[in-house]
């Protein structure tokens, strides 16, 4: 496995994403999002991007307060958090509750206080 793809074995990282990206979803502006939470981040995969990797794996989605479901996600990491275990935000999540899919996409924060501020402007799809 290469450096890049040691972000696979993180699981301080994979555990602070699976905290933020429950929070995301919960201040959602998207009614129909907010009460999906995340349960635990399983990588598997990465690849090589331009922007840095595409981690691949599974994610346990919380749908209400009971049910869980295994969906299989795509993290797209920027190069800056694969080396550095930097401080993040979240720049969209998108869930398709049909092919049972779950995209993230993160980039690092400008300063450590960034990552507890809500995102201005995010999508929500």
């Amino acid at each position: 496995m290469s450096a890049r793809h040691a972000i696979i074995d993180d699981t301080e990282f994979w555990s602070r994403l699976e905290w933020a990206a429950t929070e995301w979803l919960a201040s959602s502006s998207d009614k129909r999002i907010r009460h999906f939470w995340i349960d635990g981040f399983i990588p598997e995969s990465a690849k090589n991007t331009q922007r840095g990797a595409d981690v691949k794996g599974i994610v346990w989605v919380g749908d209400g307060p009971r049910q869980q479901h295994d969906y299989r996600f795509i993290a797209s990491v920027p190069q800056k958090l694969l080396h550095r275990r930097a401080h993040f935000v979240i720049d969209h999540i998108v869930i398709d509750e049909t092919q049972k899919q779950f995209a993230i996409s993160v980039s690092a924060a400008s300063s450590p206080n960034q990552s507890l501020e809500p995102t201005a402007g995010r999508s929500d799809v």
